[in-house]
């Protein structure tokens, strides 16, 4: 639950401005976003100027306040060229937006990472101060986005500092940034999300995983737990990447067939055996990663991947 609540801040976080709408904000968070706020991770923003008409669906319209002679209240009101006149519940209108500064406070509590938040790029990186990651102490940067001509200004900053670790948003942003970077790019929406008391958790056991996986933990003799345990991150992750690749060819197939006018059938789920085949993970080891304490993602994914209507609406 914690990854689900943390992955909508996160992707919202590559655009800008990072804003919710009030119908986004009830989906995304409901009865937790009391918590968000008062934890300033979510702020609100200037009330929107313009609403979809809710009939059609269609239109984006201006909305034009009116004054009631009578009782003196303004009243919001929006003209759809297909519905017509509309009154609108000002609640509609509420923005919230993500503090960024906010949640790397969060980021770098949770993850140990020592030293002051700093804007390098605004709007775009940040170095977030040092970490004890793997043996060494590292320089830990977070990229907010990659398009356009992001790359190109990521790169300029980082090209002298390759063994900086780069934290990112989701794992689409995190693949566009492996092409420009040399440095070892981590996405929080693998390693980071709320716990109980909805605060920002990272598991800074697998960025170790991560750092040790890319050989770049000096190999430390006197790691053997985070050895292991950066064995069964590696596992963990090559067991999620096989689950999304059949989420998404279900999907595909599931929508090719609507398409045709065929009802079609679900690929079948494969088996955890069958999974950890194709994973290149051994049958025990399948075994401890599915009962592994932070395997909350691959436990996630397993459960989408029997679900008809959770795969047609998987996105990633």
């Amino acid at each position: 639950m914690g990854s689900d609540l943390l992955l909508p801040i996160l992707k919202r976080l590559e655009s800008e401005p990072s804003l919710f709408c009030a119908e986004e904000v009830r989906s995304c968070f409901g009865p937790v976003l009391t918590t968000l706020e008062s934890r300033e991770l979510l702020r609100r923003a200037k009330p929107a100027t313009s609403l979809v008409c809710v009939d059609c669906g269609g239109h984006a319209c201006q909305v034009v306040f009116v004054k009631n002679e009578k009782t003196g209240q303004r009243h919001g009101y929006i003209s759809c060229p297909e519905c017509g006149v509309t009154q609108i519940d000002k609640e509609h209108l509420k923005r919230w937006q993500v503090s960024t500064l906010r949640f790397l406070e969060g980021v770098v509590q949770s993850a140990g990472i020592r030293g002051a938040i700093d804007e390098v790029t605004p709007g775009l990186l940040w170095r977030l101060g040092k970490a004890q990651w793997g043996g060494h102490s590292r320089e830990v940067y977070f990229v907010r986005r990659c398009r356009g001509n992001d790359a190109s200004k990521i790169s300029a900053e980082l090209s002298h500092r390759p063994k900086t670790i780069v934290l990112t948003t989701t794992e689409a942003t995190a693949r566009k940034l492996r092409k420009a970077l040399n440095n070892l790019v981590i996405s929080l929406d693998c390693v980071a999300s709320f716990n109980g008391d909805h605060s920002i958790l990272v598991d800074t056991n697998r960025i170790e995983g991560r750092i040790a996986e890319k050989g770049l933990d000096g190999q430390s003799r006197a790691k053997r737990p985070v050895k292991r345990r950066a064995s069964r991150t590696a596992d963990i992750d090559a067991l999620e990447r096989e689950l999304i690749a059949h989420i998404k060819a279900a999907r595909d197939h599931a929508v090719a067939a609507r398409d045709r006018g065929d009802d079609g059938t679900l690929l079948p789920r494969p088996s955890r055996e069958q999974l950890g085949r194709c994973a290149g993970v051994k049958p025990h080891s399948v075994t401890r990663c599915f009962a592994d304490s932070q395997a909350h993602q691959l436990r996630f994914l397993w459960g989408i991947a029997a679900d008809p209507e959770q795969i047609l609406c998987y996105r990633s």
